[in-house]
């Protein structure tokens, strides 16, 4: 099943896994009404199907309120994100360590890396 918003390229695949890239064309910024958005159609399409997601980080600003509320809405299931850069990553493992989650949560440069862990994850669940 695949569908598109304004700032999301979204995938869930044969293994129960979410795939979630930015589209080239969107230039950000990411608002609130975008991240409504998003989680809405997700929970319409496929909440119950997800067993991990695959998120690649945007090359555009998120503000704060679609941060939150991405954070506070994201289904309970584990989490790698994808950081095209060192800063990126460095940044996000900072913003994971102040962020208190219920859900297993990593960021990775490295692709195959990050799709080997959430298998782990999504199998030992």
């Amino acid at each position: 099943m695949k569908w598109t918003t304004e700032s999301m390229l979204v995938e869930l695949n044969e293994s129960g896994l979410l795939i979630i890239a930015p589209p080239d064309n969107f230039k950000g910024p990411e608002t609130l009404k975008h991240a409504e958005e998003n989680i809405a159609l997700f929970r319409k399409a496929m909440s119950d199907k997800v067993k991990g997601i695959m998120a690649f980080l945007p090359p555009h600003y998120v503000n704060t309120a679609a941060t939150r509320y991405y954070r506070n809405n994201a289904p309970n299931v584990p989490i790698a994100l994808i950081g095209d850069s060192f800063f990126k990553k460095m940044i996000g493992n900072f913003l994971l360590k102040i962020i208190n989650t219920k859900r297993p949560v990593k960021l990775f440069t490295d692709e195959p890396e990050a799709w080997e862990w959430l298998k782990e994850e999504v199998t030992s669940q």
